[in-house]
């Protein structure tokens, strides 16, 4: 095997991908960043997840706010 081709190709660790996530929770416009970063790397599970992890957020405080 090449040394080059596996040098290039580096898996983002689970940890890298939680910090995203909680980043993309507190600053909820990051999305636009870490949704398509993933899908266009084609790993479309992590993309889908954290998009809707956003989307979720927004619909729980959004009754939250509506009640009170």
């Amino acid at each position: 095997m090449n040394d080059d081709t596996a040098k290039g190709k580096k898996k983002e660790t689970i940890g890298a991908y939680i910090v995203n996530v909680i980043t993309a929770m507190l600053f909820p416009f990051m999305v636009i960043w870490f949704g398509p970063k993933y899908l266009l790397k084609g790993e479309y599970v992590k993309g889908i997840v954290i998009i809707l992890i956003v989307v979720v957020e927004f619909i729980i405080l959004g009754s939250i706010f509506e009640i009170i």
